[in-house]
């Protein structure tokens, strides 16, 4: 199984087949949370980019600034910005197999680079202008070089990923916490003195003071659209968060429930039943050391964010693959264990194990397609619409304004207003943004400032929506997007409405309705 004369040309041959499930979807389009990429990497000055990213972003630098290098090499377009994340998702694959052939169990190993070569949450968030991607590759490689460390205890290279992990996703400081902590667990022949770690975090530790100031600020500037369970729901968010994990799609929010538990439970069961062999001083204590340290930091990071109240897909992403190899390794161990009892034909385990990769790789890829069968974003539409006719000289409000980026990506050029921070909505503010909802004028506000353009000679308003007619704005968090109904109707009963456009999508439907600003009621 070991035999380099297939193991590399099978790695090859999934990254390839990896690259081939991504690449497709390189032109979907960008929504809203990629255009704040995009506006973050485009402005004007490298020092005003970090002070923007600072002010606006809840992550860390250095995706952003390697954006603006590619934007810098082969343009802003949006296919050019998602060359990054693309190759960051295709490079996870073979890095998957390099972590997981540092644990040993070859053919776990192979199961869990195919599990995340045809997974669909490493499919999609391969083409997402976010950090995601590359905080999964970087997670990965800081895995590979700190297991390889506990078994060599030669210089401490994961220290150079993890300063580059740090400073590009917060996860990965949990990430890293959760390593260093599983290590305190290990029996003293497999545990590296403490004087060993200690100076690599002191030195990550003066890597990260430069950003420091702006991490505190990102903190302080809050999350106001979201809403945190109550501290007793917060298990059951860790259950959830952990069938995130899990490499198969699961949509049925009850199926996909139950995989959480049983996830949480295999991953537990297997970093106890991992310490209890390294008392043993097995043969492969070096494997079991870095997998036992992998089970924990992963259970350690999913119990984290769920203590923080977080219950969002994206932000598990990036341990997928750690969690892909865990799994297959316990797989693996099962189905060798039932072999041996039941003493079939040698190939059994691996056609079992092919079998349910099989299993997986169905249930994930299909439902990637529907990526391609429509737009990411109905702004994109949208945007093609407002320069023709006559509503090129139309004025465009966003409402609710926090999809003014995406919208203002596909107008270049031109103004885009938003409800209720009317000026430059493109320039997501968090804290502005929660301060315009917070107003009390907000209607009025808006309303005067649309009379005042009608005042100007402006003749049509063209009112982007980023959501379905028929779905109806709800507040989020302590921002009330209902009140963009309030707006609504309230142009209704001044303006004649003179055109209605909808424009569907997959992951940010877009609507437009157009009033008459000459035909005051």
């Amino acid at each position: 199984m070991t035999s380099v004369s297939w193991v590399l040309p099978a790695v090859v041959a999934l990254t390839i087949f990896g690259a081939l499930l991504r690449l497709p979807f390189a032109a979907v389009g960008l929504w809203r949370d990629e255009a704040y990429t995009y506006f973050d990497v485009t402005q004007p000055t490298l020092g005003a980019m970090l002070e923007h990213i600072a002010r606006v972003e809840t992550n860390p630098p250095l995706f952003f600034l390697l954006e603006r290098a590619v934007g810098s090499l082969f343009g802003f377009g949006a296919v050019a910005l998602k060359s990054l994340p693309i190759a960051c998702g295709i490079l996870l694959v073979p890095a998957t197999f390099a972590l997981g052939s540092a644990l040993g169990r070859p053919r776990a190993t192979l199961l869990a680079t195919w599990l995340v070569a045809t997974a669909e949450p490493a499919i999609y968030y391969s083409q997402e202008l976010r950090p995601y991607a590359l905080a999964a590759l970087l997670i990965v490689l800081t895995a590979n070089a700190y297991v390889r460390w506990l078994a060599r205890r030669g210089t401490p290279w994961w220290l150079l990923w993890a300063i580059l992990l740090a400073y590009t996703h917060y996860i990965g400081l949990i990430f890293i916490a959760g390593l260093v902590l599983s290590t305190a667990f290990l029996r003293g022949v497999d545990r590296p003195p403490l004087a060993r770690l200690i100076l690599p975090l002191a030195l990550l530790g003066v890597a990260l003071l430069p950003w420091t100031p702006s991490l505190v600020r990102q903190l302080h500037a809050g999350t106001p659209w979201v809403v945190f369970p109550p501290l007793m729901e917060r298990p059951n968010a860790a259950i959830w968060l952990m069938a995130f994990t899990f490499p198969g799609i699961l949509r049925d929010a009850n199926v996909g429930f139950a995989f959480g538990y049983f996830a949480l439970v295999a991953l537990a069961s297997y970093a106890l039943f991992l310490h209890s062999r390294l008392r043993e001083r097995d043969a492969n204590a070096a494997g079991d050391a870095g997998a036992f340290a992998i089970a924990l930091s992963t259970i350690f990071v999913i119990g984290f964010e769920a203590a923080l109240g977080y219950r969002d897909q994206r932000y598990v992403f990036p341990m997928l693959a750690p969690a892909a190899i865990v799994y297959a390794r316990i797989l693996d161990a099962a189905i060798t264990y039932a072999v041996r009892r039941a003493r079939p034909a040698p190939l059994v385990a691996a056609l079992a194990l092919g079998y349910i990769g099989l299993a997986f790789a169905v249930t994930s890829i299909k439902p990637t397609t529907y990526l391609v069968r429509q737009p990411k974003s109905g702004m994109e539409a949208a945007g093609e619409t407002l320069a023709e006719g006559a509503l090129r000289s139309a004025a465009i409000l966003v409402a609710p304004g926090y999809a003014a980026a995406s919208c203002a990506f596909y107008v270049p050029g031109r103004i885009v207003y938003g409800f209720p921070r009317w000026n430059d909505p493109e320039d997501f503010d968090i804290a502005a943004e929660s301060a315009a909802w917070a107003a009390p004028d907000a209607v009025p506000r808006t309303l005067t400032e649309i009379a005042q353009l009608a005042a100007r000679g402006t003749a049509l308003l063209a009112v982007v929506r980023p959501t379905s007619l028929a779905r109806p704005f709800e507040s989020s968090g302590t921002l009330p997007y209902q009140m963009t109904e309030v707006l609504t109707d309230e142009l209704a009963q001044r303006y004649r409405i003179v055109q209605r456009f909808d424009f569907p999508a997959n992951v940010e439907w877009t609507s437009m309705i157009v009033y008459d600003l000459r035909s005051r009621k």
